[in-house]
């Protein structure tokens, strides 16, 4: 897990190394979904799926804290420090927990945590996927020159 992202340090120029994390952070993302789809189909128990799912979690949301930031800015040449993005990433992070937590107590109390967990699973799967594919597209395509007319 570790290595991973130690060895994502080791990609020096900014493009392969953006592509890199996006990679790895969207292999996070799946391994979510294909963990749950061994647990419900009764190939893994409990605990590989709850490792499985804090591994897949691990490597999803570690880059996009520090790496993610990093390689952008390097990508599109902005003189700064990722600090500003980090922070605020983190705090969405955060507040988008509390709120999980409160929908799920407040909004679908009947259902059952285990059921919740991993409908919410399955949401990340897909659409955290489906997004980390789509931004590492949209930061990958040719900047335009600043000074050029755009087509009308």
């Amino acid at each position: 897990m570790i290595s991973t992202l130690g060895l994502l340090n080791l990609v020096r120029r900014s493009r392969p190394g953006l592509i890199a994390t996006f990679a790895v952070m969207a292999g996070g993302t799946a391994l979510l979904g294909v963990s749950t789809l061994l647990l419900q189909a009764e190939l893994i128990s409990g605990f590989w799926w709850m490792t499985l799912i804090g591994l897949g979690s691990y490597l999803a949301y570690v880059p996009y804290g520090s790496l993610l930031f990093e390689r952008l800015m390097a990508n599109s040449a902005i003189v700064g420090t990722a600090v500003f993005a980090i922070y605020l990433a983190d705090a969405v992070g955060y507040t988008g927990s509390v709120a999980m937590l409160l929908y799920k107590d407040l909004a679908a109390s009947e259902m059952s945590r285990l059921v919740f967990f991993q409908q919410a699973t399955w949401a990340m799967a897909g659409v955290g996927t489906l997004l980390l594919l789509t931004s590492c597209v949209y930061f990958l395509r040719p900047q335009s020159s600043a000074g050029a007319e755009s087509p009308k």
